[in-house]
């Protein structure tokens, strides 16, 4: 059963049981409900995920509900990602069909020894619609925007996209002062790319730029700096000190609490997460429906 305009802010706990019972949630009028439940899987994403962890502190869980380790919230990872476009004298009509992932470049996705960077880059090709085109382009204005965007026909692009490295100060937290309107604490995001991130984000991008002129494009533009996917506030790992979940999402201090979504990744690898964070699901699932049949979910 789907339950629409359902905000969930809390998930309950029995302490004398160690398990969770349920969730509380606000409706569109902020009035209170509470579920009750066998099991709870949470994939509210990398940033709503631990939110909701830590907005369900208890006395068991001062500083948030499965977190004895310390590290919810914290190892954010983000790909760092450069745009670059190529202008070329011919129409490529690049737009038509599929926006990503026409050509996919992984020659420089393995590690480089010979390289001043850790972890590798691929290069995708992104022709976005004409309003993110001319979002992703960079700052311009007047008639040097025009340009560009009468361009669109004749333009390709390649997303240079790194793998970001994780780091406990990076990390997602409740704000002290801001409040949602509900009156929760929002997520407060703190993330800076290291150096290694920035070393690899502009390998990726001359990369991608040397290949783009190499193609034959009259005019190469480096497009916006920016990050992309958000990973890694629940890491996933087999010793409870220094991760969240185990290898089905299951948390390792409540074990009929589950997290399903791309918090759980403990590294971003190189390349969009969403086909990893389906198979890790799928995982989940399955251990879940085994479990469950041999009672390991059921009240205690």
């Amino acid at each position: 059963r789907v339950i629409s305009e359902a905000f969930v802010h809390r998930v309950t706990y029995d302490a004398a049981h160690g398990r969770v019972t349920g969730v509380e949630y606000l409706d569109s009028k902020h009035q209170e409900h509470r579920l009750d439940a066998r099991l709870v899987i949470l994939a509210a994403h990398a940033i709503e995920t631990p939110r909701l962890l830590l907005l369900s502190a208890n006395p068991t869980f001062p500083d948030g509900l499965a977190n004895s380790s310390g590290l919810v919230g914290k190892n954010f990872m983000s790909h760092p990602t450069w745009q670059v476009f190529g202008t070329f004298d011919e129409p490529v009509h690049a737009f038509k069909g599929m926006q990503m992932g026409h050509v996919m470049v992984q020659d420089y996705y393995a590690p480089n020894p010979r390289a001043d960077y850790a972890r590798g880059f691929i290069l995708l090709s992104y022709m976005m619609t004409p309003i993110t085109f001319g979002n992703l382009s960079g700052l311009m204005f007047g008639q040097e925007l025009k340009d560009f965007l009468h361009g669109y026909a004749h333009t390709a692009a390649w997303w240079a996209h790194a793998e970001g490295l994780p780091d406990e100060r990076n990390a997602i937290t409740l704000d002290p002062e801001l409040r949602d309107a509900r009156g929760l604490p929002v997520a407060r995001l703190t993330y800076e790319w290291g150096a290694n991130d920035v070393k690899l984000a502009a390998a990726a991008r001359d990369k991608a730029a040397d290949m783009m002129a190499a193609s034959g494009a009259r005019r190469v533009r480096i497009g916006l700096n920016y990050g992309a996917h958000a990973m890694g506030s629940c890491r996933m790992g087999r010793d409870p000190q220094t991760s969240v979940v185990n290898e089905f999402g299951q948390t390792h201090d409540v074990k009929n609490l589950f997290v399903c979504d791309t918090s759980v990744f403990v590294t971003g690898a190189g390349v969009n997460p969403t086909l990893t964070a389906m198979a890790i699901a799928d995982r989940a699932a399955a251990h879940i429906v085994a479990a469950a049949r041999h009672g390991d979910f059921t009240a205690s």
